[in-house]
């Protein structure tokens, strides 16, 4: 049996990513503010870290959550090696046309250019709340540019994201 997944609508990925941007910029405060203790072990237990850390998780899980919502299954927006590993064993790796594979490469590419950026402003001397608020700043860009509908120019915000079709399997 086939059936459509729910349509994806704008709006959904404008609002995913405007939390994924809140639970950033919240981290970013709570740094900028001195909010959040540093310095000694001590502070593991403290509940402002406590709360730091579950909110980077929940954008890191909202993150995710948004790839599989856009039907980027092969993607794996938080850990390279996965993406290694994905490469390696893809059967039509030398394929023409692998726009999977091509993904895949383009993710790692990324993720090599963040962290090439990254080791040069930790070098200036950039703190951790620097890349927060750098990473608050991305999300909150593609939230507007998502909303306004630069991407494409001529879906309106009513209009479904283009979502593939799966296989349902039916238990019985």
């Amino acid at each position: 049996m086939r059936r459509n997944r729910q349509t994806v609508r704008r709006y959904t990925i404008v609002i995913s990513f405007v939390f994924q941007a809140v639970f950033l910029g919240l981290v970013a405060l709570l740094l900028t503010i001195h909010n959040i203790p540093s310095g000694d072990w001590s502070y593991v237990s403290n509940p402002r870290v406590m709360y730091a850390l579950a909110s980077l998780s929940t954008q890191f899980g909202m993150q995710v959550a948004t790839a599989r919502l856009l039907s980027f299954e092969e993607l794996h927006t938080v850990g390279l090696s996965v993406c290694f590993a994905d490469l390696a064993i893809d059967p039509h790796y030398c394929a023409k046309e692998n726009p999977k594979r091509n993904r895949r490469l383009l993710s790692v590419l990324t993720f090599f250019i963040g962290a090439i950026s990254g080791g040069w402003l930790t070098r200036a001397g950039m703190p951790l709340m620097g890349f927060l608020w750098i990473a608050f700043g991305l999300k909150f860009l593609i939230a507007v540019g998502t909303l306004i509908g630069i991407w494409d120019g001529k879906e309106s915000l009513n209009d479904s994201l283009p979502v593939e079709e799966t296989k349902i399997i039916d238990a019985a």
